[in-house]
């Protein structure tokens, strides 16, 4: 994961299944918003790739699935790990991150 907080946006990968790889890079709502009004999601993705320097790499990969973007996503939290008489027991208390899809 990578975040470029002068540049206001994010990108991060992971492994999928069948040796696919998923791609995310985020910006601010409003960025994304005037990004994706004015052009299809995969011009928009491109235009956040260039600068995340992933640019040249995610238009020579074959894409599996169309982009997709969200406005918005719920934040992340940490769960309570314990309470008066229980406990949570194995990774049941780590941070939940939608973007990376754990919790």
């Amino acid at each position: 994961m990578c975040h470029d907080h002068a540049k206001q946006h994010h990108q991060q990968g992971s492994s999928t299944n069948a040796g696919l790889t998923r791609v995310f890079i985020g910006a601010r709502p409003a960025r994304i918003e005037e990004l994706v009004s004015a052009r299809s999601p995969l011009a928009a993705f491109h235009l956040l790739a260039d600068p995340a320097g992933i640019g040249s790499r995610i238009r020579a990969a074959a894409r599996a699935e169309p982009v997709r973007y969200v406005w918005a996503l719920p934040p992340g939290y940490l769960r309570p790990a314990f309470g008066s008489g229980w406990a949570l027991v194995g990774d049941a208390g780590h941070r939940i991150d939608p973007t990376a899809r754990t919790g």
